[in-house]
Order: C-alpha cells, then structure tokens, then sequence
C-alpha cells in the first residue's frame, strides 16, 4: 500500500498521474465543532465549573449536569455550553460520560502559580479555527471591525453565516485572557505571549513543500503502534535522559492502557535501513508522539511527514523551549522540568493531560488539527493504492 504526495503546477496533472482526487471546490457551509465553539471560553467555564463543585471532579451525564444548571439537555444554550467546553479541552466526554478536562482543572483549581493563566491559554489555542486566528494575529494589530468578518470567511473558512459570532468569541475571549494590548501606535494588538510559557517564533519567510513518496510495501502492522519521534541523543546524553524519562514515566504508561505500543527509533529492532523504517514508522504508525524539545531538526522533518499525511499527533515540549510558527497550532503539552522538586508533580498532570490527547487522537484517525502542511494537503484526498 502506498500514500504520495507530488508538487506541480498542473492539479489536473496531479490528479491523473497520482490518483489524488481534488475535492469540489464549494465553499464549507459547517464547520466541526470543536473547531469553532459557539459560546466564549468564559461562558464554556461554566459546563466545567459545574463537574468541579457539584460532582467533585468525577464524571457525569449531560442530564446531570443540565439538572445541575437547572435546565433541560433539549435546551439550545445548554447544548452549545457543552459542545464548546469540549472544543476548548475544559471537559472530555467518554460514552454518555463528561469528565473534568485537566485544562478545565488548570484554570478552576490552578494547584500552582502560573496553572490558571496557562490553562486559559491552552483553551484558547485548542480549537483549531481560533488556534489559527491567534497563531497569526499574536503581537499584530486586530483586524477592523469592516474587515474582522470578511477576513474570517476567506482566510479561515468560517461560514458567512457564522462570522458575526466568531468575531464576538475571538474577541471576548482575548480579553478574558487579557490578551489585548496597545503598541507604540495606541493601535490595539493581540498580546498572548506568556513568559512562562513557550512563544511561537515569528514566521519570516516560505518554506518549500516537500515532495513524497511512500514505501510500497509495509513489513509490520502499525495498528498497534505508537511511534515516538523524539532526539534521542547519545548515551548518557541530556537528549537522551530527558527521551528516556518522558518514554518511561509519560508515554508507555498511557499507551500502554490504549492497547498500543510505544516504539522509539532506537528500539527498532527488525533488519533493514533505519531511515526506511523510521519513515514507515511516521506513516503508517496508528499515533505518533512528538517531543519538540531541545529543538531537534531530525524531529521537524518527520513531523513534517506526519503532517503531510494528516494524521494524528501529540506534541510534547519543554516550558524552556521555543515552539516554532509552524507548528504552534497543535496539540500540545507543555511540561515543567526544571523544577527537581516539583517534576513528579509536573509529570503526573502531564499525564492526565497526555492521555486525553491521546484519547482525542485515537478516536479521530484523520488529524482535524491545522499546520502549513496539513492545510495543503487538505486540498487533495490521499488514496491507498495497491
């Protein structure tokens, strides 16, 4: 089986020669939504307040929580409530279950300094049309209220029927996270830079899209596979301490209860070209972790692949590092290490965190989440050819 990608100016050239069919090119009536809440992450906080104080943190029913608010699960603003606390990661549903999410946990019962602002933070950047929004705008002047809505229907394919709202929701929830500042011009700006948080470098120039061609043939069945794209480092290395406590004490556990086994490149063991198989591994692996610390440029070119190919990714990063432009915009979780009396602490919440993600991923095979890449090759169907 096979997936590939090739780059050329003739799309009806791509199409024949590849067999990747280009979609109709009508305009997106809906969107999903956990990319586009309908209520403001204030208002969504509700839904996770709710689980906080009357169910203790346990999980609940919709009925539950709708008797809890003293409404109906048939009510339309009840609905939107709860659908919107999903798309900011505030709750996560399991079955006919909601469940305190661990960004809901940061920002209603922050257990250290910084928790609250940075699960504010996180809730922001997590559905992926306001991800893109604030990626883009973050340290620039918000657009004019004539042009805010007409931006948002042909730069982030928001319905027209839609962009009203949106813009009251990008708005209210940047000054609900204080997120808007004046510049030297008294012109206001998005401000989301957090300094203890990592901040996205700006982006400065274009990248080429690279061209890609699959193996023919897949040796092992990745079903069962969670592949871990990560600087290893040499031995006795801090690459390579940091890559084995994360895989030892984070990613193994919660995998490990999702049926799935973590492979890192270094534990490859069938015979063959590495590289091969490490590409294998990216495409075809049913997740794939990615550790952006230290950054490794090994690790941005097979994201990149990952990316391409739209599928699934949990990223990991150190607070101490930067996360670039490009890659800003997925999941990611975002640990304290410096701390060595408080990393225990740090690895536990990343944990809960983690296995939401990864709960989230499994259960969407094709990554709804946006990059530069993703957002190519979103233009094109990938079809398995035998």
């Amino acid at each position: 089986m096979t997936k590939a990608i090739k780059k050329s100016r003739n799309d009806s050239e791509i199409s024949k020669r590849t067999k990747m069919v280009l979609p109709k090119k009508n305009k997106r009536e809906t969107l999903p939504s956990d990319s586009l809440p309908r209520k403001t992450l204030e208002e969504s906080l509700t839904i996770a307040q709710i689980l906080h104080d009357t169910f203790a943190g346990k999980n609940a029913t919709a009925e539950e929580i709708a008797k809890a608010k003293k409404t109906s699960t048939k009510n339309e603003n009840f609905k939107y409530l709860v659908w919107s606390a999903q798309a900011y990661g505030l709750v996560i549903k399991e079955g006919k279950v909601y469940n305190l999410g661990e960004t809901g946990r940061k920002i209603i019962q922050p257990c250290t300094e910084n928790e609250k602002i940075e699960g504010i933070i996180k809730a922001l950047y997590t559905p992926s049309v306001l991800s893109r929004f604030y990626t883009k705008y973050n340290n620039n002047v918000i657009p004019p209220q004539e042009m805010f809505e007409n931006l948002l229907e042909t730069q982030f394919e928001v319905p027209r029927g839609r962009t009203k709202e949106a813009t009251e929701i990008i708005l209210a929830n940047l000054r609900y996270a204080g997120g808007i500042s004046k510049n030297d011009k008294g012109k206001d700006i998005v401000n989301l830079n957090v300094d203890f948080l990592p901040q996205a470098e700006s982006l400065t120039g274009e990248s080429g899209l690279p061209v890609l061609a699959m193996p023919t043939e897949r040796k092992s069945d990745y079903s069962k596979t969670c592949f871990i794209i990560t600087p290893i480092g040499k031995e006795g290395s801090e690459e390579r301490k940091h890559s084995d406590m994360l895989l030892r004490h984070l990613v193994e556990p919660i995998v490990d209860e999702q049926g799935l086994t973590a492979v890192r490149a270094d534990k490859i063991s069938q015979p063959g070209i590495i590289t091969t198989q490490i590409i294998e591994h990216i495409a075809y692996s049913k997740l794939c972790v990615v550790d952006l610390s230290f950054g490794n440029p090994n690790v941005f070119y097979e994201l990149a692949i990952r990316h391409i190919l739209k599928l699934p990714v949990v990223q990991i990063i150190r607070k101490s590092d930067t996360i670039p432009f490009d890659v800003a915009q997925g999941r990611t979780i975002i640990i304290e290490l410096d701390d060595r009396y408080t990393v225990m602490d740090r690895i536990l919440q990343a944990k809960k965190e983690f296995c939401e993600h990864v709960k989230s991923s499994l259960a969407t095979p094709i990554s709804g989440e946006e990059s530069p890449l993703g957002s190519f090759a979103r233009k094109y169907d990938i079809v398995y050819k035998k």
